[in-house]
């Protein structure tokens, strides 16, 4: 039989113990295996090359997916992907127009040391980035500002912002939910059953064949480079098959097969 590879259709990253789904990722832009080994030569006299032995077989697959997916994040840095309740932990920027340069009114109410909730405001520079600081402090001041939680307001520094000028502020709001993943330096990235589903073409009655490639303990490595700019990011992961020491030495399978064969009794 002959075949193409043609296309795709995902990668799926299970426990390798119990089974348990981890991850999918199904926006590849691309997807590599990589199967090598080392070359030992037997020579004879002379540097004659009697014969040639293969060792330290190795497999490895790249992928390329055109979306962040977080449950991969979480498998490469480690992490755990944990819903957070009434979080304080994301910075939030705004800017604000005071009407009469004494005052503004903040759109959320901020989380913190009471009497230091905010800690800083800024003036704006001709790129709209923060200029000179302010303090936050007990009375406000032709160098301080104060702030009152209960009317969300910010009394600004005297005589210093004039009417239709901007203020920059920087705050740490609660967040009923938010999710976090920690990327800690003693945590390390997940060993994994990988699953690449896709489909050949038969080339000889050109009819396309569902595969499955099965690794079944890979490595999931922990380096990775997210690039935004001209373009958007991609996620790049590599893995390294793995073999048992225990049981089966396979780094992987390939299954060609037709679902119209699948038997329900």
């Amino acid at each position: 039989m002959k075949y193409a590879w043609k296309k795709i259709k995902d990668v799926i990253f299970v426990d390798p113990t119990t089974t348990e789904h981890k991850c999918t990722l199904n926006d590849l832009t691309s997807v590599k295996l990589s199967n090598g080994a080392d070359e030992v030569d037997a020579l004879g006299s002379d540097g004659a090359k009697l014969a040639v032995f293969d060792t330290k077989k190795t497999t490895q697959i790249t992928l390329a997916n055109g979306a962040i997916e977080s449950g991969m994040i979480a498998m490469q840095t480690g992490g755990t992907e944990t819903v957070v309740s009434n979080g304080t932990g994301i910075r939030m920027r705004d800017a604000y127009t005071t009407t009469d340069g004494t005052k503004i009114t903040l759109k959320h109410k901020v989380s913190g040391t009471a009497g230091n909730e905010i800690k800083f405001i800024y003036s704006v520079d001709v790129n709209g980035n923060p200029d000179k600081s302010y303090p936050q402090a007990a009375t406000a001041s032709e160098t301080a500002f104060t702030y009152d939680p209960d009317t969300k307001t910010i009394t600004l520094p005297t005589n210093v912002f004039a009417a239709g000028t901007n203020v920059i502020v920087d705050t740490y709001p609660t967040f009923s939910e938010y999710k976090e993943i920690d990327n800690n330096s003693d945590s390390f990235s997940f060993v994994s059953t990988v699953i690449i589903r896709g489909w050949f073409t038969d080339l000889c009655s050109q009819s396309d064949v569902p595969l499955q490639i099965v690794c079944p303990r890979g490595k999931i490595s922990g380096k990775f480079d997210w690039e935004a700019g001209d373009k958007a990011a991609v996620q790049n992961v590599t893995i390294d098959s793995l073999s048992l020491s225990c049981g089966t030495k396979n780094l992987w399978k390939i299954f060609q097969y037709d679902e119209t064969k699948i038997s329900d009794t």
